[in-house]
């Protein structure tokens, strides 16, 4: 006697030539045969009931429920949309695309002016380097040109380690003593490097002949 499914019982059946099985949904019979459709993928096939490893009881669906209205107080409603408001409120700005920032300006001829400059930080005549100092930019990516100071170098003769060199190796600037160089506060060191990055500033300004712009440090 043929096995007797109904639609929507759930079958694990053999398809193909292997012999894995594979859950199933019974979509109809015919004849002998069953038509099911696999739950994973979606394919349907048309199999033999000796195809048909386990079957499970049809699915009923439940008895719907009665549901019942519970007033709620208005003042709960108020702190609800205020809640739901602020999230969204939230969600919206989220979505928002951050604002890159502006673009790192190269001008040589500044680097090379800073360059004819003494040492900032210890007085060593020039050639001293142009050191780039400032915040507003990746940690890959050095800052603007105009964002600059002029540290002297190291001197791989004497073996005299530089200010810019001590700068990038301890992240701050050095005190030059008879004895070795002591490590300045580094809240210290960056406001002397954007002080001076200013005086360096208004000076090439002035010898330019021109007035700062808005975007000048």
């Amino acid at each position: 006697m043929t096995p007797q499914y109904t639609e929507g019982q759930r079958v694990r059946v053999r398809v193909g030539r292997g012999r894995d099985a594979f859950a199933a949904d019974v979509i109809e019979m015919r004849g002998e045969k069953v038509r099911v459709r696999l739950v994973l993928g979606g394919a349907t096939h048309v199999v033999r009931p000796d195809q048909i490893e386990e079957a499970r009881p049809a699915y009923s669906l439940p008895e719907p429920r009665e549901y019942v209205h519970i007033p709620t107080d208005p003042a709960h409603e108020k702190r609800i949309d205020a809640i739901l408001a602020a999230t969204r409120e939230r969600q919206r700005n989220a979505a928002r695309p951050v604002p890159k920032p502006p673009r790192a300006k190269w001008d040589r001829s500044y680097a090379d002016f800073v360059r004819g400059h003494a040492c900032q930080n210890c007085g060593t005549p020039p050639r001293s380097e142009h050191a780039h100092f400032g915040i507003n930019h990746g940690g890959a990516l050095k800052a603007d040109d105009r964002r600059a100071n002029a540290l002297c170098g190291s001197d791989p003769a004497t073996g005299r380690e530089g200010c810019h060199a001590f700068w990038h190796r301890r992240g701050s600037l050095p005190i030059r003593t008879d004895a070795a160089l002591v490590k300045m506060p580094r809240a210290e060191s960056e406001a002397l490097l954007y002080r001076w990055q200013v005086d360096l500033l208004i000076e090439w300004l002035d010898a330019k002949g021109m007035e700062p712009e808005e975007d000048v440090p």
